[in-house]
């Protein structure tokens, strides 16, 4: 491809970028007015109400000033355009200076002046509220708030198919019951609620600013009652009449059953309840009162599906389909009732109706007549008939809101000083090409948040950790190519030569290993759940943005500057590390000697391992948070306590409690573990507040979280199969990419070392063992790869001098000595981006840091010395053993 292609590619990709930026941009950091930010988070219906409160002021202060024969006041500049449409349908000119008797001089009723009010009002906040939708979501843990995690039961639907359900069954009531659990959410004025998905037979509830723990139950035990009832207009004219000349006869209607209270006058043969519609803010607007047949005609349980549609002349439809049973009751139901209406009564209201023109068999239902706006809240209404499935709570997470603005302000903070960090080193070490990479980086970092937001990504505390990650390995793939172009420059070529030959042998290398750790985000983002699918998604997106800005980004800007500007130098590096060598001067640096060095080394690091799992049984073993035990676990701000010894005593009259001191800033974690207790969570809580509301004066319950014992196993479960998978699927690709079993023994070995390790140390420092450990268990695994694999594809590179006879220890010791400025930058640029959130960050994230700067220290250590030794190994046995078979030794040997 050409250069003006590929520089049209990046300019494209940073165009949308900032299409999909821009809302973020505009709700966290523009100068927005905070009362419509405010206001935007609310639902519709609020939304219009208030827009009502606000009109009726406005209009009421339009009224004085007509009173007055005052000109229009300036905070009423806006009916400048009411009074523009008002006098063109008069056909008269506007006047020049506006008064405010001339607004209203061709106005329709003082209705139609709130109602347009009202739209401005609201539309300014709508407009508001659609930049927010198009923003990043924010998880609970930076937001605040009320979570839950609901466990399905397939059981009903069983009972209602008659047989089991198969896996088509299972995926289409799934949806249908995070439609009616989205549905029931909107219906009773959630504040922006994100309900989605989460596997097979889960669904993820978050209620962001919701403190209380019932309105989670609310949500999943109150079932929608929909019916279908027949109309009756004879007596709904009769009633009609009456209210008109009786107004407060309505007062006799009661609300729940919708039977008049005078049977005199309706009989209890009849049910009498009022109809809404909703307008473009979700505001019920009453049509009326209508009678309805008392007897159900037909249950909405007997629904399946629910879709809007068009009409060939693009009117809206609303299609349902309903189960055998509700198939039969409607067709009967539509030919013996042609020509009535059809009511769709829930919870006391009508919310649709529609006439019967003809006999509908079959089940496949098509409803027409409606505005968009009703045909949508038609759909709504049939979706929350029921749910498909039962549905039971498994974990619940209350959070601060005060906790989550420190993580964000946390968050921001770390990942701003790490990529300065990370991008000062770049310029020093690299100069020029430092700069470049630099660029590149903050591209990657750019695309990275882009295409998280395009997909409606919600950031949380552990996928912020992701991204601060990313940033440090993303100059990896910098690195690998800058050392690979100066190598070929000590070599004598020129600028194009060592700049095209440096990206061709760096490729193999950089694709390895971000393959190796996509399978693990892979994976993770398959078995993992909540905090680790983020941390897995993050990772995954930023693999892909690196590839793209390291290899494909990196590459243009090197050829432009060789064509375009004609330039013949890289500013790449200092001194005799980018000059040719002398013609005395061997191509072959001198080698450290790592193989002995490393049967010196390794097995002091076996003792230090046995140590550290030593201290570990020491402690009665690992310190195992809620996510894997089941129980509560409150997050707690104790003003002038920094002692857990002294916290535990405090709270040693309840059973099986654990604190766990977070930082030294006086935040704790208070666990204990599930009991066979009613209202276990509710109970234990306020046991421990009031404990501790006795002997400090200032506690502050920062976040909340109940985990079941059924969730805690799924977390166990998906734990392992996610390590066993990534490092299994791993090995396969490294058998088929470099077809040899000695790399893939070796590599294995290398990652087991790491995991066994990192988990000694979690155990003998008593760090917590949560869902987000796992992650960083795995994040550590794929960064050892990557190191393991740029030196192995470098060993497999010098491995054609055993052609002639070199030693392969000779091989394994100057692949490990030409890597090793690659292994140390790699390290040093992953760990400068860490170190930030260990200084500044607080709680999960901090803990998750420190775990994380463990396991690259580790992963570093048993890729040169670990992996490195067992290869060689591998390689002098089967060496032997060929040579004692009888096969020369000058043959190539393959392991």
């Amino acid at each position: 491809m050409g250069k003006v292609f590929r520089l049209i590619v990046v300019i494209l990709a940073i165009t949308l970028s900032g299409i999909f930026l821009y809302p973020t941009y505009q709700w966290f950091f523009a100068d927005m007015d905070p009362n419509l930010k405010e206001a935007a988070v609310q639902p519709k219906e609020m939304i219009g109400q208030e827009a009502r409160v606000q009109a009726e002021r406005d209009v009421q202060l339009l009224e004085q000033s007509v009173r007055d024969d005052d000109l229009l006041p300036p905070e009423l500049e806006y009916f400048h355009v009411y009074a523009k449409n008002s006098y063109k349908r008069a056909k008269t000119k506007l006047p020049n200076s506006l008064s405010s008797r001339d607004v209203v001089r061709y106005t329709y009723s003082r209705d139609d002046l709130v109602e347009f009010a009202r739209n401005y009002h609201g539309q300014k906040v709508l407009d508001v509220k659609t930049i927010k939708e198009k923003a990043f979501n924010l998880g609970l843990d930076l937001a605040g708030g009320l979570g839950a995690t609901l466990q399905a039961d397939f059981s009903p639907l069983m009972e209602k198919l008659g047989r089991e359900p198969n896996a088509q069954d299972v995926n289409e009531a799934m949806l249908s019951a995070v439609d009616a659990v989205r549905n029931r959410a909107d219906r009773f004025g959630a504040t922006e609620p994100n309900i989605r998905r989460q596997g097979s037979d889960q669904i993820l509830i978050e209620l962001p600013g919701e403190e209380d723990p019932d309105a989670i139950s609310r949500l999943v035990t109150q079932q929608g009652s929909l019916t279908f009832q027949l109309v009756n207009m004879e007596q709904t004219n009769i009633m009609s009449y009456y209210f008109a000349n009786n107004p407060s006869a309505i007062e006799l209607i009661d609300v729940r059953t919708g039977i008049f209270a005078d049977t005199s006058v309706l009989s209890d043969m009849y049910r009498i309840y009022p109809s809404y519609t909703r307008d473009q803010f979700g505001e019920e607007i009453f049509r009326g009162y209508y009678v309805l047949e008392s007897t159900v005609a037909m249950d909405g349980l007997h629904i399946q599906d629910v879709r809007i549609a068009s009409t060939e002349f693009g009117e809206p439809t609303v299609n349902f389909s309903l189960d055998n049973e509700g198939a039969v009751i409607f067709g009967r139901l539509t030919a013996e009732n042609v020509g009535r209406q059809l009511a769709v009564v829930m919870e006391g209201s009508i919310r649709s109706m529609a006439g019967i023109t003809g006999a509908i068999p079959g089940g496949s239902v098509q409803v027409t007549g409606f505005t968009p706006v009703e045909a949508q809240q038609l759909s709504l209404a049939l979706k929350s008939s029921g749910l498909p499935v039962g549905l039971s709570i498994i974990n619940i997470q209350t959070v601060g809101p005060s906790l989550g603005a420190e993580t964000i302000a946390a968050g921001v903070k770390a990942l701003i000083y790490g990529f300065i960090l990370v991008v000062a080193f770049a310029v020093i070490y690299y100069k020029g090409s430092g700069v470049q990479a630099s660029f590149t980086l903050l591209l990657n970092l750019v695309f990275t948040l882009a295409l998280l937001s395009s997909i409606g990504f919600t950031l949380t505390l552990t996928s912020m950790a992701g991204i601060i990650l990313n940033v440090g390995m993303a100059i990896d793939a910098n690195v690998l190519i800058f050392e690979r172009i100066k190598e070929e420059l000590r070599a004598g070529h020129s600028r194009k030569i060592a700049i095209d030959r440096g990206f061709s042998r760096a490729f193999s290398a950089i694709f390895d290993s971000n393959i190796t750790t996509f399978i693990v985000a892979l994976f993770l983002s398959q078995m993992g759940s909540g905090p680790v699918k983020g941390f897995a998604i993050t990772l995954a997106i930023g693999i892909l943005t690196n590839l793209f800005t390291a290899v494909y980004i990196s590459r243009l800007l090197f050829d432009i500057g060789s064509d375009w500007f004609r330039a013949s130098n890289i500013s790449i590096g200092y001194g005799k590390s980018v000059q040719p060598r002398a013609k005395h001067e061997s191509k072959e640096r001198q080698s450290i000697p790592f193989i002995r060095l490393s049967k010196m080394i390794t097995p002091i690091g076996f003792i230090v391992l046995i140590g550290l799992w030593a201290a570990t049984f020491s402690h009665k073993g690992f310190n195992v948070g809620i996510d894997f035990s089941a129980g509560l676990s409150m997050n707690v701000y104790i003003d002038g306590e920094d002692s857990t010894n002294r916290l535990e005593e405090v709270l040693k009259e309840i059973d099986n409690v654990k604190v766990v001191d977070v930082d030294d800033k006086g935040y704790f974690r208070i666990s204990v573990a599930e009991q066979d207790i009613s209202e276990f969570q509710r109970i234990m809580e306020q046991k421990i507040l009031t404990t501790l509301q006795s002997m400090y004066s200032d506690v502050r319950i920062l976040s909340t979280e109940f985990v079941g014992s059924s969730f805690s196993k799924e977390i166990i479960s998906g734990a392992w199969k996610a390590i066993a998978g990534s490092i299994s699927l791993i090995l396969i690709y490294l058998w088929f990419r470099f077809k040899r079993f000695g790399y893939s023994l070796a590599t294995l070995a290398g990652t087991v070392h790491d995991v066994i390790f990192v988990l000694g140390f979690i155990g003998a420092l008593q760090l917590e063992v949560s869902s987000a450990t796992i992650a960083a268990v795995l994040a550590i695994l794929a960064y050892s790869l990557n190191d393991s694999i740029v030196i192995f594809d470098r060993i497999r590179e010098s491995s054609q001098n055993l052609r002639f006879g070199s030693r392969i220890e000779d091989i394994i010791n100057g692949s490990l000595t030409e890597t090793l400025t690659r292994t140390i930058l790699t390290t040093s640029t992953t760990m400068i981006t860490i170190i930030p959130l260990i200084l500044i960050a607080t709680g999960s994230v901090r803990l998750f840091a420190i775990k994380m700067l463990a396991g690259i220290a580790i992963g570093t250590y048993s890729s040169i010395f670990i992996s490195s030794l067992l290869y060689y190994l591998i390689v002098s046995y089967r060496r032997d053993k060929q040579q004692t078979g009888g096969v020369s030794s000058t043959k190539r040997v393959e392991a």
